[in-house]
């Protein structure tokens, strides 16, 4: 009897298992399998699930070539989940439903789904020139105060002054604002008012005594300039205040504007610098004085991009390449933390952490993940590119949040959550930036996925194309909960960087927007409309600056011995680097020009004159002066030994050990209801021959 009810029991929870078991099923609109979406980029998943005892956990698995990630279903209706997961790449994709609760756990079959969309702002350059100057840099240009020099700064939602207070580093960010919106277009409005902001930025803000930018606030109502003294100077301030000085240089060639720039730096490299730590130190009185001797990143990095980067591309001087490699190697020595893989924390002299190690500001990560690969662009260090993926990567391991398409802005280690309960605008700018760069740097989707979703967040979030500008902050639901435009610490800086280093990198141009080849060209199409209405969309204006272009082979179809035609912009020289497999294109003029790159057993070039030296780093340089064009079909013909495409390394599938496991764990538990059902047959065999007895 006993064995009788026991089989009876078992029978029961077999049976029951198999009648309760839950269960989840796709509905529509969800997409059928193999479907090829040619109008969206979103996927719009609906599920019905039944025979769950309470709210189950119901995730989608997405898969791609490059990524899988997992999106958490909302609870619509009594046994309705939706998921809508937007600003996908071009690729396709496999997905399934996972469910969870206390009847167990189930899954749905994969569905497999092609994504054939392209958004407007996608591999388009255009866009973020218009775009930014339509909504960027027209919003500042109408908040500029001819009689005094300054951008009106603290203003809500509207535009609307909410306060006169302004500070030098926010000038200087303004200043370097106009100077993009200038080179994108050619309007003399935006070189006016830079060149007045930037003679109140030395005017009223530069201590005539000491040396230095204040931190000091400057009230600048009714025509009125007071000063609001704080006895400070920041390197933060320095640094971003004298890139006002550097922009101006930038747009007008003019050297006392240049003066002024390296005044700066030579002041703080004698009081602030570390010789022996190799960073500057944070902060000092008025009388540089240091109260704080700690090194953070707005006293290496911010100085790095600010001021010494465009100090070198502007002037060639080797002592600051010298000063931006002591930099970028004592941040990756000192500054990267060993378990997360990210810049962090504050140090005392030493490089001694200061007990910082938990919080991380992600904006900064992703800002200093494209910075080094700038500097890789210059220098040529593996390195630099190395701890750039390494960097990005354990960013958006550890302060991306794919429900929403967000940055972090502060990431607590110890929760893996943010540490602040609203992510700022620049994050979002800086993330999207490095995306791209990274993507054309390496070629591989799984950064371009970040670069796209970061822009959806950018466009349908905090671009304001109504009022101008962008809104200041998002919840952690990536939905927008401060409207202001500006406050002390907002300025056209981050837009107008993400707009010109964008723009470029999509033109195939990897270099920093500044340049020390003169003036403007004259005869390029510039736009006579006030910043206020419009600018010139039919010439993207001149790129004045140490451009380096890639000829990208995944792009173009080659033979082993192939033609390459390429279409730049002429400028008063262009130079070509040929190495090994790269082929680099640095220009300076404005017209269009074919040059082509055949095959052949030298190399030679042809109908052109020019020199071809090897230099000190084994490179070929090609250097060809424009009055040597044939100017009537504007082609010359570079012949090359071989072309050998660019090995590109594979992202690590960070989740490849946790499919793995999880296909082991799917394949014991086959295997165990195999053997479960293989006992329970036993077991009725058994107990029948037995009742039979």
């Amino acid at each position: 009897m006993v064995k009788r009810g026991l089989l009876i029991v078992l029978l029961i929870i077999s049976t029951f298992s198999l009648v309760s078991a839950i269960n989840a099923t796709f509905e529509g609109p969800t997409p059928v399998n193999n479907y090829v979406s040619s109008d969206t980029d979103s996927l719009f998943i609906n599920a019905t699930i039944a025979n769950f005892s309470e709210i189950p956990s119901v995730v989608v698995e997405l898969n791609s070539s490059f990524r899988r990630v997992n999106y958490s279903m909302s609870n619509i209706s009594q046994n309705t989940f939706q998921v809508n997961i937007s600003y996908l790449a071009n690729t396709t994709f496999q997905y399934r439903i996972y469910v969870n609760d206390t009847n167990g756990l189930n899954s749905t079959e994969y569905r497999t789904v092609t994504i054939n969309f392209t958004q407007p702002w996608e591999y388009n350059s255009t866009y973020w020139e218009t775009t930014y100057i339509k909504n960027i840099a027209t919003f500042w240009a109408s908040q500029f105060v001819p009689s005094t020099g300054a951008f009106i700064m603290d203003l809500n939602e509207t535009g609307d002054k909410q306060n006169d207070f302004l500070r030098s580093q926010m000038l200087g960010r303004h200043i370097y604002g106009m100077a993009v919106a200038y080179n994108l277009t050619g309007n003399e409005s935006y070189k006016n008012m830079l060149v007045n902001a930037t003679d109140l930025l030395r005017g009223s803000f530069w201590d005539s005594t000491n040396g230095g930018f204040s931190n000091d606030d400057l009230n600048v109502s009714n025509g009125s300039q007071t000063l609001v003294p704080r006895n400070e100077k920041s390197m933060f301030t320095q640094s971003w205040a004298s890139i006002g000085y550097l922009s101006a240089y930038w747009v007008t060639n003019n050297q006392t504007f240049l003066d002024y720039a390296e005044e700066s730096y030579d002041l703080y490299d004698e009081k602030m610098w570390n010789s022996t730590d190799k960073a500057y130190a944070d902060i000092a009185n008025d009388s540089w004085t240091i109260t704080s001797n700690e090194y953070t990143f707005s006293s290496t990095i911010d100085v790095a991009i600010a001021l010494v980067l465009p100090l070198y591309t502007l002037t060639g001087n080797e002592v600051y390449l010298t000063r931006l490699k002591e930099i970028t190697d004592s941040s990756i020595s000192h500054m990267i933390n060993d378990s997360s893989g990210m810049i962090v924390g504050s140090y005392s002299p030493g490089w001694v952490n200061t007990g910082n190690t938990e919080n991380y500001t992600v904006g900064h990560n992703t800002k200093y993940s494209w910075y080094l690969l700038y500097m890789y662009n210059l220098t040529e260090n593996e390195t630099y590119k190395t701890q750039a993926i390494s960097v990005f990567q354990n960013s958006t391991t550890f302060g991306w949040k794919d429900q929403y398409n967000i940055w972090y802005e502060e990431l607590d280690l110890t929760t893996n959550e943010s540490s602040k309960s609203t992510i700022g605008w620049w994050v979002i700018e800086d993330g999207l930036v490095a995306g791209q760069t990274l993507y054309k740097y390496t070629g591989n989707e799984y950064y371009y996925d970040f670069f796209k979703k970061s822009t959806g967040t950018y466009i349908e979030k905090l671009l304001d194309e109504s009022e101008g500008e962008l809104f200041r902050d998002l919840n952690l639901s990536g939905d927008v909960i401060d409207f202001n435009k500006s406050y002390e610490y907002k300025a056209a800086y981050h837009s107008a960087e993400a707009a010109i280093l964008l723009s470029k990198t999509m033109d195939g141009f990897l270099g920093v927007p500044y340049g020390s080849f003169g003036t403007l060209d004259a005869n390029r199409v510039t736009s006579s409309a006030s910043p206020a209405t419009s600018a010139s969309e039919e010439s993207a204006g001149t790129y004045k600056g140490y451009w380096k272009r890639v000829i990208d082979y995944n792009d173009r179809e080659l033979s082993e011995y192939g033609e390459i035609k390429l279409t730049v912009r002429e400028r008063d020289k262009i130079l070509l680097l040929v190495k090994n497999s790269s082929y680099f294109i640095g220009i300076e003029k404005n017209n269009p020009l074919i040059i082509n790159i055949s095959g052949g057993e030298n190399l030679a070039f042809k109908e052109a004159s020019g020199k071809i030296d090897l230099n000190k780093d084994g490179k070929y340089d090609l250097l060809i002066n424009s009055q040597n064009f044939n100017q009537e079909n504007n082609e010359i013909e570079i012949s090359i030994k071989s072309i050998d495409e660019e090995i590109i390394p594979e992202v690590e599938d960070e989740n490849q050990e946790e499919k793995s496991e999880v296909s082991k764990i799917n394949a014991y538990l086959i295997l165990a209801g195999f053997v479960l059902i293989i006992i329970l047959i036993a077991l009725i065999i058994t107990f029948k021959k037995k009742f039979k007895k």
